[in-house]
């Protein structure tokens, strides 16, 4: 939980009022919780992200959190796909959607 809320109030596309939101969060699980990592690095989170049907996925790293990338629900799954080898590389995956993105913009 810490991880995620620290990865959150670094997040630059968090808001002044969800930031003070989870830094009060913080601040209280800091006192109730001793530190520990209960997720083992590696482990993908999904959470929404900036408008409305946005995502972000996070990969738990030893000290904290990477954000891998965001977008859409689909393509957020898609990626998640990917990463677990179950569609393409990591590096098609990322080709396809660079790609995806030059066309679009």
């Amino acid at each position: 939980m810490r991880e995620i809320l620290e990865a959150r109030i670094r997040d630059p596309k968090t808001s002044a009022r969800d930031l003070a939101s989870l830094s009060n969060a913080l601040a209280k699980l800091e006192v109730e919780a001793p530190r520990t990592f209960p997720f083992p690095p590696g482990t993908l989170f999904v959470q929404p992200s900036g408008p409305e049907g946005h995502y972000q996925i996070l990969a738990r790293k030893r000290g904290g959190f990477e954000r891998l990338a965001d977008g859409s629900a689909w393509e957020v799954v898609y990626l998640v796909a990917c990463l677990l080898g179950l569609v393409y590389t990591e590096e098609e995956a990322r080709a396809i959607l660079a790609e995806r993105d030059a066309l679009s913009g």
